[in-house]
């Protein structure tokens, strides 16, 4: 029997299947930016609460990242 409650049990497994979506279907198109840049892209993830943190401290990366270029990367269907 597991030590985490059912709400918590959900939680786990419905983050575990968006880690599985997001990686078949983001790091692939990942490594095809990688190739066209010639450098490494690192991929963060934070809950809306941590990255409200982290832009209120004034955190280096998140104001570079927020405050840089963006690309916008969409899937299209083949």
């Amino acid at each position: 029997m597991s030590s985490f409650s059912p709400v918590a049990e959900l939680a786990y497994v419905a983050a575990s299947r968006l880690a599985e979506l997001v990686s078949q279907t983001c790091f692939p198109a990942l490594r095809k930016v990688e190739d066209r840049l010639g450098r490494e892209v690192n991929v963060t993830a934070d809950s809306p609460e941590e990255f409200r943190k982290k832009v209120q401290s004034r955190n280096h990366f998140f104001a570079a990242v927020l405050l840089g270029r963006k690309t916008v990367c969409e899937r299209r269907s083949e």
